[in-house]
């Protein structure tokens, strides 16, 4: 759980980085925000998704299991 806790605060952190910059705007921002989902529910988590990261640690064994 901490370790989504943390992607979610380095996304944040991204998306407030790129609106300082003048890349987005907070809409923008807000809307990329709001379609990003989290889970560590893998079942629920592959349902109905059009596309999926496979973003674990370089650990061969764990990829496995995945």
């Amino acid at each position: 759980e901490q370790s989504l806790t943390d992607a979610k605060t380095r996304i944040a952190d991204a998306g407030a980085f790129m609106q300082t910059q003048e890349l987005i705007t907070d809409m923008e921002k807000q809307q990329a925000l709001d379609n990003i989902q989290y889970t560590t529910h893998m079942p629920s988590a592959v349902q109905s998704a059009d596309f999926i990261i496979e973003a674990v640690a370089e650990d061969l064994a764990l990829k496995q299991h995945l």
